[in-house]
C-alpha cells in the first residue's frame, strides 16, 4: 500500500539560500497503526449488518 502525499516548497523561505520543503499532513485514520482502509472496514461491516454474514463466514469467503 502506498500513501501519496504532496510535497511543497515553502514560499516564505524562497529568498534564503536553502529553501525548505513542507509535506502535507496525513489524512485522519479510523484505526491508528492499522492497515485497514475505510473501504475494507465498510465492506466487512456491510457484509455483517446488511447481508447478515457472521465473521466466521466472511473469513471462509476470502
Amino acid at each position: 500500500m502506498v500513501i501519496a502525499r504532496a510535497k511543497y516548497r515553502d514560499a516564505d523561505a524562497a529568498d534564503t539560500a536553502e529553501p525548505t520543503s513542507v509535506t502535507a499532513p496525513l489524512p485522519p485514520q479510523l484505526l491508528p497503526r492499522a492497515l485497514a482502509t475505510p473501504s475494507l472496514l465498510a465492506h466487512i461491516l456491510s457484509d455483517k449488518f446488511c447481508d447478515g454474514l457472521p465473521f466466521h463466514r466472511q473469513e471462509c469467503m476470502a
